[in-house]
């Protein structure tokens, strides 16, 4: 295939797709969405066509079983949002006058003591009327998740009347979220992430009503934890680019009092390079001649593997609060385990021939007796790969599923959506972590010029070719079949579109094994220059995807995004104001002159 041909193949494919995240507005709606509804989309809601005046320096404050101190601090720091960080009212067609001001705010919590949890009830529910605001949740959590949809729902009057507003009263919303987890992953070994960014990234998730943080912690390519556990820490890129005990507790907090969850991993046997930095007995020798020795995996022959990982997950397990905890177990590359004359006798020893699944059914079984011990009352997360693999593991376990269709580093697995109900019907509760194309990895689409050239554009080539024949609109909402390997972009309108249930033939009964999803970003091509803008606002779409009630039967997926379109546009402005980095999706401006 000539160079030409294939630039051919990405222009043609590339002009296609950049539909995707497209909507469509009508004439008098530019970047804004004339409506306030908070995002993501309550389950249900209602409203007037009235404005009310709000002062948040001047609203009082009651509870019933509230505030708790994790509400306290969050209406003081909404309040003080609210009035230095609020989103200029948009342009209108008509005045608006303002029939009242808002004084009061009132909350109700039921449960006020409850912890934030894999099964905490995040519902709430929200009157906005003359006579104030009335806020009534379940727990301390859905009071937060009230709190966002207020804080969005407020702008700033034109300079002309001064002020805040709050349009579309009276406002009647009952909402809860459709999953559990709703969840992003962030790697910190491939680039090290700061302190602030990581918690700059968790005040937005609070505002899209995201509750898991995902944390990759380390890696192949740096172990970025000072543990004082172990020496693992000697495997950080330099001695300034390390997460502290402290570092580690002070995220913990931040993240409890805005209702967000870390979920910590500590992926093994593969992945571990950076470990043989101080310890290079346990991790295995392979050869740079040896396919992908790159990601040697640990030695599962020998104690002091167990012992260092042992140490590692107790003295992890007494930072992090969350009930759920992630053992990795993902591309364990063989091809190493293959080239150790150690490894090969002791297989032979065991009578596991040339078998390297059993070696891994051995380590993973080893390290499940580990981790029960050192993360009492955990519940564990591990790879598809595990359990692709044919590793015993017990029901308990979470399978995190995120090979889409057409990886094939594991020629087994079947298409991503088709994995997730194999794995729910074989009993595990299960983690959607990628679309079927791709649509969640949210840091695809700058990939080295290696991966795309010599494998992905050839394939582009193919499937554009294909689209023609047949003729598709190459890149189309739900389409996807120009998203092939890992250098090519999801736009939004991918990401939102993207339902976890669909081609899991699970039954009604079945799809409460589904907890939920992440979007992730992986941190190959990822630091603090670009961070936000990769992520937002196309979490905050997935985040609606996540919360939301599933797209009625019927409404095409161009119909979905032509309806999100001026709401998420909305949202870009709101995070804007907020002080984020975050990536515009159509024309506008969010500062529009306006007298209205």
């Amino acid at each position: 295939m000539s160079f030409l041909s294939v630039v051919a193949a990405w222009s043609i494919c590339s002009n296609a797709h950049a539909g995707l995240g497209a909507y469509k507005p009508s004439a008098a709606v530019d970047n804004y969405s004339p409506e306030v509804t908070p995002w993501p989309e309550p389950r249900t809601s209602t409203n007037g066509t009235l404005a009310y005046a709000i002062d948040p320096t001047s609203l009082s404050v009651s509870g019933a079983g509230a505030p708790t101190s994790i509400v306290a601090a969050a209406v003081a720091r909404v309040l003080g949002q609210i009035h230095n960080n609020s989103v200029q009212s948009p342009p209108l067609a008509s005045p608006v006058s303002i029939h009242g001001t808002i004084n009061h705010l009132s909350l109700s919590v039921a449960n006020p003591t409850a912890m934030l949890t894999d099964t905490t009830d995040e519902s709430y529910s929200m009157t906005i009327s003359s006579e104030g605001v009335s806020v009534t949740a379940a727990t301390s959590f859905g009071a937060l998740r009230a709190l966002s949809s207020l804080q969005q729902m407020v702008e700033k009057s034109p300079s002309s009347v001064g002020g805040w507003r709050i349009r579309g009263c009276p406002w009647h919303i009952t909402d809860a979220p459709r999953f559990s987890h709703r969840g992003v992953l962030l790697d910190t070994s491939r680039h090290y992430l700061p302190l602030s960014d990581l918690l700059t990234f968790v005040e937005a998730m609070a505002f899209a009503k995201l509750n898991v943080l995902h944390w990759h912690i380390v890696d192949a390519q740096a172990f970025p934890f000072a543990s004082e556990a172990t020496e693992l820490g000697r495997g950080a890129w330099s001695p300034e680019e390390q997460y502290s005990v402290a570092d580690l507790r002070t995220i913990v907090a931040y993240a409890l009092a805005r209702g967000v969850r870390i979920v910590p991993e500590v992926d093994t046997p593969g992945h571990v390079k950076s470990w043989s930095v101080a310890y290079p007995d346990i991790v295995t020798p392979c050869s740079p001649t040896t396919p992908r020795s790159s990601n040697p995996p640990l030695d599962p022959t020998t104690n002091q593997t167990y012992e260092v990982v042992e140490k590692l997950l107790r003295e992890l397990g007494g930072i992090f609060i969350d009930t759920f905890f992630h053992l990795g177990g993902d591309e364990v590359m063989y091809t190493c385990w293959n080239a150790s004359t150690k490894i090969r006798a002791y297989m032979e020893r065991q009578g596991y021939g040339d078998n390297f699944a059993k070696l891994q059914q051995e380590y993973e079984t080893r390290l499940l007796a580990v981790a029960t011990s050192a993360l009492p009352n955990r519940t564990l997360i591990m790879y598809q790969e595990v359990f692709d693999e044919g590793v015993v593991v017990p029901d308990s376990l979470v399978v995190d599923v995120w090979k889409r269709a057409n990886n094939n580093t594991v020629p087994k697995s079947p298409a991503l959506n088709v994995e997730v109900g194999v794995v729910a019907r074989a009993g595990h509760r299960v983690i959607v972590a990628n679309g079927p194309n791709g649509e969640w990895y949210l840091n695809d689409g700058f990939g080295t010029l290696h991966s795309c050239l010599s494998y992905v554009l050839a394939l582009r080539l193919a499937f554009t070719l294909l689209c023609t024949l047949a003729s598709w609109t190459c890149g189309a909402p739900g389409n996807g079949l120009c998203q092939v390997g890992g250098c090519l972009y999801a736009l939004w309108g991918d990401v939102y579109t993207n339902e976890p249930l669909d081609g899991t033939d699970l039954s009604p009964n079945l799809e409460h094994m589904v907890l939920g999803g992440e979007a992730s970003l992986w941190g190959e091509e990822i630091d603090s220059s670009n961070l936000m803008v990769k992520a937002w606002p196309r979490a905050a779409a997935f985040g609606e995807r996540m919360w939301s009630s599933r797209a009625a039967a019927g409404v095409s997926k161009e119909s979905q995004v032509n309806e999100a379109g001026p709401r998420l546009a909305r949202v870009v402005c709101k995070m804007k104001a907020l002080g984020f980095a975050v990536s515009p999706i159509a024309p506008g401006s969010c500062s529009h002159w306006s007298s209205n």
